[in-house]
């Protein structure tokens, strides 16, 4: 997929990005949302979830682990 922005000037947009850029757009914005939620976990002193099938939790819990061990 090819990936091109959305080109905009003075918030008006010029060109619309192509949907590999909306797709790649999307996934960021939902990791950043999942990583939120685990550093408010943490930050409550609530344990990582383990026993997760949803993969992201543990990426997301494994990054906040490692940026608390400094």
């Amino acid at each position: 997929m090819e990936i091109i922005i959305h080109k905009s000037d003075n918030n008006q947009l010029i060109q619309q990005g192509t949907l590999g850029w909306m797709i790649w757009r999307t996934s960021m914005h939902a990791i950043h949302h999942y990583a939120q939620i685990a550093y408010i976990r943490f930050a409550l002193d609530k344990p990582p979830i383990e026993e997760s099938d949803f993969k992201w939790t543990t990426v997301m819990d494994t990054v906040i682990m490692l940026k608390n061990d400094d």
